[in-house]
């Protein structure tokens, strides 16, 4: 199956006679969001100073030499994690071997130790709810 690209989609789109469409796309919103629900100083600080969320990130998992791999390794931790993906989801959607990916959640967890006690708390509260529902 051949997925359209965003721009053949868009051309589909026709605003009705007097009428307007619009996009927006908020620069690394669902990182800016993590980084403000759970505290995590590494990526609130990069928004404050205007900088790339991922580029802060793969500084801090990397170092400032790392390379573009590592870069986009960075980037699908981001989401990977921050939207309740596991090394599992990793290994299916970016084919990164399980081990590598299994280090890199740990690695990122103890570069992000605020966003990563965030996540658990939600995580156990999620449980609780489900748990009481039964």
């Amino acid at each position: 199956m051949k997925l359209l690209s965003p721009e053949t989609i868009r051309r589909c789109l026709i605003a009705d006679l007097g009428m307007s469409i619009f996009t927006a796309d908020y620069d690394q919103i669902e990182l800016r969001i993590m980084g403000a629900i759970s505290g995590e100083k590494t990526l609130i600080d990069a928004a404050k100073k205007g900088e790339s969320l991922h580029l802060a990130t793969a500084n801090r998992l990397f170092g400032i030499d790392h390379t573009p791999d590592q870069y986009k390794r960075t980037k699908n931790v981001n989401f990977t994690y921050g939207f309740g993906g596991s090394a599992q989801t990793m290994t299916e959607r970016y084919d990164i071997p399980y081990p590598e990916a299994q280090k890199l959640i740990a690695d990122y967890r103890e570069a992000m130790p605020t966003l990563a006690s965030y996540m658990r708390r939600r995580q156990d509260w999620v449980l609780k709810q489900a748990l009481s529902e039964v």
